[in-house]
């Protein structure tokens, strides 16, 4: 009889409603609920609140990064936090009802945040200086956070700018460069680059982390029309392609792509954009010039690389100011 009467205690405690369960239904309305839930979250008890927010970052963190503010938005959290008093700061999502942590930016400014929803987040960032340049390529993006992960994932929109606005990209100040290519494409400029070839110093200064396009600047004098890109530490005119070069640089093939010239004068013929467009070597810098014409309303600018990170390219492609492609324009 003992051990019937231990079995049936055993099924009713099992059974939804019963056993501990049961003696949570006695409590007044509403004290399940407000009562805190204890989880491995790093920020406490779940939902999170801003007191957990600010103790993790304050007491688990040490004190690393600093609280810039915090939005509530439908039981989440987006916390912008910098580190000391520099001007950059980062972006996180916190989800409330899970405490988990999503870093939706690097450090970096933005001029514009808009939340779109949960994880959700449309981002535009500038880079101008005290002299009116833009100092790095404006961006428009969406940050969205992963169903999993700790990190965003970007979709990005092109953004155009107006060709009166200038622009000053600084690259690797030690990298020299060759160009490959240089021509006036449908859109507007296109150029691709290889190692300078005028010693080995510069041939390796080619490889300091990654490839990459030459920093540049471009700008336009408003009474005559004349754009001008300078594109810094690049050679029109290769030197010799050693052995010695080939084998240091075996991991990357150039056989065939030397000797190269891109010959001073006309670079090509005139597009919807652009007229008159002269290359030149201007000391350790090539510099193109231009005349733009009046269907030039915005320009944007496009790198990546032709191969396996040894062919740099850099492309400045043009739109008219009423074009239909232009959603983002600064």
């Amino acid at each position: 009889m003992r051990g019937k009467l231990w079995l049936l205690a055993l099924v009713l405690a099992l059974l939804p409603g019963c056993g501990e369960r049961a003696g949570l239904e006695s409590l007044p309305a509403g004290e399940e609920t407000s009562t805190p839930v204890e989880t491995g979250s790093p920020f406490g008890a779940l939902p999170v609140t801003e007191e957990g927010i600010w103790n993790y970052y304050l007491h688990e963190m040490n004190g690393y990064y600093m609280i810039r503010g915090i939005t509530a938005y439908e039981g989440d959290y987006l916390v912008e936090l910098g580190e000391g008093n520099e001007g950059s700061t980062m972006l996180e999502w916190i989800f409330g009802d899970t405490g988990r942590k999503v870093q939706m930016t690097t450090m970096g400014n933005r001029r514009e945040v808009e939340i779109q929803g949960r994880g959700v987040l449309h981002i535009r960032t500038g880079g101008e200086d005290t002299d009116g340049e833009w100092t790095v390529i404006p961006r428009s993006y969406t940050a969205i956070a992963p169903a999993e992960g700790g990190y965003a994932v970007e979709v990005e929109e092109t953004v155009w700018m107006a060709p009166g606005r200038a622009l000053r990209i600084e690259g690797y100040s030690e990298r020299y460069e060759q160009l490959r290519d240089a021509r006036v494409d449908t859109e507007g400029l296109s150029f691709s680059f290889i190692p300078d070839t005028n010693s080995m110093e510069a041939f390796q200064s080619f490889f300091p982390a990654c490839t990459g396009a030459p920093g540049f600047a471009a700008s336009l004098e408003e009474e005559t029309g004349i754009f001008t890109l300078r594109l810094y530490n690049t050679r029109l005119k290769s030197g010799e392609y050693t052995r010695e070069m080939a084998q240091w640089a075996s991991s990357w093939d150039y056989d065939g792509l030397y000797p190269r010239t891109i010959p001073e004068g006309p670079l090509g013929e005139d597009n919807l954009f652009l007229a008159n467009v002269e290359i030149c070597q201007d000391g350790d810098d090539a510099v193109i010039t231009a005349r733009l014409t009046d269907r030039a309303g915005w320009f944007t600018v496009d790198s990546g690389n032709l191969g396996y990170d040894n062919i740099p390219y850099l492309r400045l492609r043009f739109r008219e100011r009423d074009s239909m492609e232009v959603e983002c324009g600064i």
